[in-house]
């Protein structure tokens, strides 16, 4: 997927980052809309510090990120 198709809805397993560095967070931004989910306390204060966590969907687990997915509503809080 490119940022040219960004009307795509994506879900993104954080599962196995630990940290964001400032391009990552510059790559998730070319979406328009992106669910992530399960992601480590330190990378969520990240998003939180920046205030990204109000850019992005932040969902607990994948059932959670795939439910927002379908009804297109703000997830559950984590």
């Amino acid at each position: 997927m490119t940022a040219e198709n960004s009307d795509c809805n994506t879900i993104l397993n954080f599962t196995n980052a630990n940290i964001i560095t400032s391009s990552g967070l510059t790559r998730l931004l070319m979406w328009r809309q992106i669910i992530l989910y399960n992601i480590h306390p330190i990378t969520k204060s990240a998003f939180e510090v920046t205030g990204l966590d109000g850019v992005f969907t932040l969902a607990a687990d994948k059932l959670t990120a795939m439910a927002v997915l379908r009804s297109n509503r703000p997830a559950l809080t984590l």
